[in-house]
């Protein structure tokens, strides 16, 4: 068994270098880079770095669209790292906010290979109603039945990843002849062409424990590492970002009255309590994520209290 793991990401921190670390001792049988996207920056110099970027895509003939690229093609970084690797047998993608610990990945893959797996995912789900405007709508009259595949964590035995790469040129060619032609979002196109093609779906939860998953689903890395031995997690944040996070999700639901909900409150604690975030800092991404709206003033008045009797003074 040969595969290799890409480890997804646009920017790198000393965060990232240590979650990369843990990912490569839970793979021991694996290959594992850093496939990194350079198209606004250089890829960290270390030695398992393989970049992309959206002038080397579209130098493969994919058709790129113009905002948000890398996060509606999500399936591209696969094309170009398999064309300079082509001989695994598998292709495991983790995007760089996938939180994984005590996971053997190669009994995993192992077994996808023996069972004649085609796609790992951590859940596919066939669509039927959805909104026109939402991202994963666009595309789906290319099929008679559509399914959507979360992108977070994927993999792919060789040939089904060398079908879907196919395809995509097919696409971008249709594209060129018709403006008209709506190419699919990543994670229904993998999804739909998988149930089109009759290909074996395996989801990740029937092989590992699968914990919190999904979008918008915001979780403080000092804790889930704490609190747990195994399990996969989306979306898994440092401290830092793990506040912005937070109080942007909050501040676009409950505007200017969101500082003191139960929901902002308890997350902010969790930072203090598990990270041990000082009440200094707190406010500084408050102050930053509210454009100014929230000043020390206002935090001392109506939200320290909220967090922690004599937070302020912390």
């Amino acid at each position: 068994m040969k595969y290799a793991i890409l480890f997804r990401t646009h920017y790198w921190t000393d965060y990232l270098a240590v979650r990369f670390s843990e990912l490569k001792s839970m793979a021991p049988g694996a290959d594992v880079y850093v496939a990194y996207d350079a198209t606004n920056g250089k890829a960290p110099d270390i030695p398992e770095a393989a970049s992309h970027s959206l002038a080397s895509l579209r130098a493969l003939g994919l058709y790129l669209p113009e905002e948000k690229a890398l996060w509606y093609c999500g399936d591209y970084p696969f094309y170009d790292f398999y064309l300079r690797n082509p001989n695994y047998d598998f292709y495991l993608m983790i995007e760089n906010d996938v939180y994984l610990q005590g996971i053997d990945i190669d009994r995993i893959v192992a077994g996808c290979l023996d069972q004649g797996v085609d796609i790992l995912g951590a859940h596919f789900l066939n669509v039927k109603d959805t909104k026109p405007g939402q991202a994963f709508h666009a595309g789906c009259s290319n099929y008679d039945v559509w399914r959507k595949c979360f992108f977070p964590v994927v993999g792919l035995r060789r040939s089904a990843l060398v079908s879907l790469f196919s395809e995509r040129l097919r696409q971008a060619e249709r594209k060129e002849r018709n403006q008209e032609y709506e190419i699919p979002f990543c994670e229904t196109y993998v999804g739909s062409e998988s149930l089109r093609q009759g290909w074996a779906n395996r989801e990740l939860g029937s092989v590992t424990p699968l914990r919190t998953y999904g979008a918008s689903k915001y979780m403080l890395h000092d804790k889930i590492s704490t609190e747990y031995s195994s399990g996969v997690w989306h979306s898994v944040f440092p401290a830092d970002r793990y506040i912005d996070s937070k109080i942007n999700l909050e501040y676009r639901k409950h505007g200017k009255n969101s500082f003191t909900t139960p929901d902002l409150v308890s997350d902010l604690r969790d930072a203090i309590t598990y990270a041990k975030v000082s009440a200094d800092n707190i406010l500084i991404h408050l102050v930053r994520s509210t454009n100014g709206k929230v000043n020390k003033e206002l935090f001392n008045e109506r939200i320290s209290n909220y967090l922690m009797p004599n937070l302020s003074d912390s």
